[in-house]
């Protein structure tokens, strides 16, 4: 994410852009940001204009830090040429609990005092031809829990 800062009062909202230049798989994400930090999320731009949201914490908290797993079956599969957006918003009002000074004009930086926006993400690069089988295999399995009835969880 490039610099920012975070003026007295507000809350702001800020977007950092990646290209994926390879076919991936992704394996988990961990938003971190520092003690104005309110939410952070991940969100893909298909090369075919799609949009999905991958990943979204909306009540972060900096006293806590999870790295978040995508379950084997659900990894997003990304074609090469996908847009990566990660989107934070800070509090930096007398609202955040967390906040120690909402009168202070906060910077971008390495302090706690500061402010940072990472989105640490797992990703495995893959050929094309594995990215290929991957989605073939999902697709397969797909219809056929849909001509099954759905899955075991859907038919719950």
């Amino acid at each position: 994410m490039d610099l920012f800062d975070i003026p007295p009062g507000k809350v702001t909202v800020h977007h950092a852009y990646v290209p994926l230049r390879a076919p991936a798989r992704l394996e988990n994400y961990q938003p971190h940001m520092h003690m104005r930090g309110k939410a952070m999320s991940m969100e893909a731009i298909y090369p075919d204009g799609r949009r999905e949201v991958l990943g979204k914490v909306s009540d972060y908290k900096h006293i806590w830090q999870i790295a978040y797993q995508f379950s084997p079956d659900a990894r997003p599969l990304l074609p090469k040429g996908t847009m990566l957006i990660f989107t934070s918003v800070f509090d930096n009002t007398a609202a955040n609990p967390l906040n120690p000074d909402p009168e202070q004009w906060v910077v971008f930086g390495r302090r706690g005092v500061d402010e940072m926006s990472h989105m640490w993400v797992g990703i495995t690069e893959l050929q094309q031809a594995e990215f290929d089988r991957l989605v073939a295999e999902r697709t397969a399995k797909l219809v056929s829990e849909e001509e099954q009835g759905g899955t075991e969880d859907q038919r719950r």
